[in-house]
């Protein structure tokens, strides 16, 4: 991460996603992007608790106190960051809509 330089707050390198994919924000902090078949992560983003707050301001409540105090920037393993998260495996083979629904989704416990 850097700082960008007309605002002092950081900035990311572009985001690589798949346009029919999803963003996927795990317990552990860290902002996953999918493919549509959510084989494959295709990014990812440690999130720093503010940024985790601002992302999962439209989850419900339960949601959002379960990723209160999380620091993605924790999770160091870069097996677990690039893992696909169990609740997304084996989304294409159950058939369930067509890989847009869940675009921003946040998991819950």
């Amino acid at each position: 991460m850097t700082l960008d330089p007309n605002s002092s707050t950081p900035s990311h390198p572009p985001w690589r996603r798949d346009p029919n994919g999803v963003s996927h924000l795990g317990r552990d902090g860290v902002l996953r992007s999918l493919n549509a078949d959510r084989t494959v992560v295709l990014d990812v983003r440690r999130l720093s608790p503010e940024e985790i707050k601002d992302f999962a301001g439209p989850a419900d409540q339960a949601t959002r106190d379960a990723l209160e105090g999380v620091d993605g920037r924790d999770v160091v393993d870069e097996e677990v960051l690039w893992a696909v998260p169990e609740d997304q495996k084996g989304w294409a083979a159950r058939g369930e809509g067509d890989g847009k629904e869940g675009e921003g989704k946040v998991e819950g416990r």
